[in-house]
């Protein structure tokens, strides 16, 4: 059988397959397409544009998308628990976790609030998670006069993440883009997803391909100043936070981890018993002389 073996952005995520049958312990690691000894296909599947991926030599009408997805399960006590109201503590908290690395561009959110701030009394920026711009971060904050505002809480333990969340009323990615994070698609987006947080987010290719302006709070990448309009809005409605959080839920609900874990589950198999290969193979055929 040929495999071919593509290499993506973070927009397509390769599970363990013993993580996701439950063989072993759980864990956030995925593993790299390099040290896969089998490759897959990628080709758009159900409603997927095939504009999103253009892969050279590889058959259309063989693969298997893999999104990122969350395990809904690691979140479920958080969920279960008290909504965060803003209201009793007079705080309004948007919330980034992950690494401080510059494609993130929590400098573009620090420059966003120091427009918006003003406009949105009570507002402050969470930032968890260590990295090479933590420094920079904290001291951007201090220069635009942000440092009681902005807080740098630091490295979280993934198992301590569903309750951070659960602390914040909006989510912020402020993922900068170019020619490659055009088609990038954090782990953070379905974590905010599952939890039911509005998120404000950099208005990428993939991102866009998956949800609409109704699911989520879109802003033009790299520009601080769009970025502080979508705070300034979603800090003066509630409502639209909720209904950007119902929408976004059902939007992510095809490309959900119990859904991706079968469609890998299922694409192993296929690849690694005979009997199941064959089976494959002659579905494909038959849609190819389908098509003639």
């Amino acid at each position: 059988m040929k495999v071919a073996i593509v290499k993506v952005t973070i927009t397509a995520a390769i599970f363990l397959v013993a993580v996701v049958s439950g063989r072993a312990e759980e864990t956030s690691t995925c593993t790299p397409l390099s040290s896969m000894p089998l490759g897959f296909r990628l080709k758009p599947q159900g409603t997927h544009d095939s504009k999103v991926f253009r892969i050279p030599d590889t058959d259309k009408s063989e693969g298997t998308v893999m999104m990122n997805a969350v395990d809904e399960g690691r979140f479920m006590s958080a969920m279960k628990a008290p909504a965060h109201d803003d209201t009793s503590t007079g705080k309004f908290v948007m919330m980034y976790h992950g690494t401080l690395t510059r494609i993130y561009g929590l400098d573009l959110a620090v420059e966003a609030f120091a427009i918006a701030h003003q406009d949105m009394p009570g507002a402050e920026l969470w930032i968890l998670g260590s990295g090479p711009e933590q420094g920079p971060l904290a001291d951007l904050a201090e220069q635009r006069g942000l440092s009681s505002k902005v807080k740098l809480v630091g490295q979280v333990a993934s198992s301590e993440i569903p309750a951070w969340l659960s602390k914040c009323d909006v989510g912020i990615l402020p993922i900068r883009r170019d020619v490659f994070l055009d088609f990038a698609f954090p782990n953070k987006l379905p974590e905010f997803v599952v939890m039911g947080k509005a998120v404000i987010i950099s208005r990428l290719k993939a991102i866009r391909h998956y949800f609409s302006d109704a699911s989520l709070a879109f802003f033009e990448p790299n520009d601080p100043t769009d970025l502080a309009r979508q705070m300034v809005v979603l800090y003066r409605d509630p409502e639209r936070r909720v209904r950007l959080a119902a929408a976004a839920a059902k939007e992510y609900a095809p490309i959900r981890w119990d859904l991706m874990k079968q469609r890998y589950l299922t694409l192993v198999d296929e690849i690694t018993d005979p009997a199941r290969r064959a089976a494959a193979s002659t579905e494909t055929l038959s849609r190819k002389v389908a098509r003639l």
